[in-house]
């Protein structure tokens, strides 16, 4: 087993949708397929094919987007 450095990123989306509070339930998929393609292109813009693993947490209180990755020190 080995130590890694862990880091995340936090994204937080607020605000309304016409009458409606902004949450898990009440945001598209399309809006988060946009989302996950501009985090991995702002994370990785060169070398997304041998990038760490990045998983992916949703959380309430808004819609909380939470990426976790192993820290690549150079």
């Amino acid at each position: 087993m080995t130590l890694e450095n862990k880091g995340y990123i936090e994204i937080k989306i607020t605000g309304k949708k016409g009458l409606l509070d902004i949450s898990p339930e009440t945001y598209d998929i399309s809006e988060l397929r946009k989302l996950l393609d501009t985090f991995e292109d702002l994370l990785f813009p060169e070398n997304q094919k041998t990038r760490p693993l990045v998983s992916y947490e949703v959380k309430d209180g808004s819609v909380r987007h939470l990426f976790k990755t192993s820290v690549m020190l150079t």
